[in-house]
């Protein structure tokens, strides 16, 4: 009686076992392997199409196919914010797919506040930048429309004094990559 009880026991586990075989596998073919499938996500920003998504594809049978829902076959995608669903197939016509979500970075803002000089001729004008949202650390590219009109320092900075009438535009830069333009005038 009791090899009859133990012998059930091992058919049910084998049963137990080929059925999660089978769920995890997502083949459509008897010969195939798991597909595993992962990405590296970089964030979008907040207008932009710079989001990334890096597929990284194992196991199963090299070379794969890769198509995106919307017809992209890359394994490295510049994308936007958004959900995104691709399907891997494998050599043996084996696959796999999965969904992938793009987030966005925090929308950020730059303001100036601007002081014009005391009289024409004078170099005694002023930008000071207000940055708010973001990933900080900020970054700063500063162009004048007269490049001789900052002084030879650094111009990775919020704040600009001794400055003569003139246009400036200020890009700003966060951690994340993102960016926004905004132009202002001293005069």
């Amino acid at each position: 009686m009791e090899s009859k009880s133990l012998f059930h026991f091992l058919v049910l586990i084998n049963f137990f076992l080929f059925s999660i075989s089978l769920q995890a596998q997502q083949s459509t073919g008897p010969d195939c392997q798991e597909i595993i499938l992962k990405a590296d996500i970089t964030p979008a920003c907040h207008a932009g199409q710079n989001g990334k998504i890096r597929l990284l594809i194992n196991e199963g049978m090299p070379p794969y196919q890769i198509q995106w829902e919307d017809g992209s076959k890359q394994v490295d995608r510049s994308v936007s914010a958004g959900s995104y669903r691709v399907t891997i197939t494998d050599a043996l016509g084996c696959s796999a797919s999965g969904n992938f979500t793009v987030s966005k970075y925090a929308e950020f803002r730059a303001s100036a506040i601007t002081e014009n000089t005391s009289r024409p001729g004078k170099s005694n004008g002023s930008i000071a930048l207000q940055v708010s949202g973001g990933t900080p650390p900020y970054h700063y590219s500063w162009i004048a429309s007269n490049a001789y009109d900052f002084p030879p320092t650094s111009v990775d900075t919020k704040q600009f004094r001794k400055l003569p009438s003139g246009h400036y535009k200020i890009v700003v830069f966060d951690a994340g990559g993102c960016y926004c333009e905004l132009e202002t005038e001293v005069r």
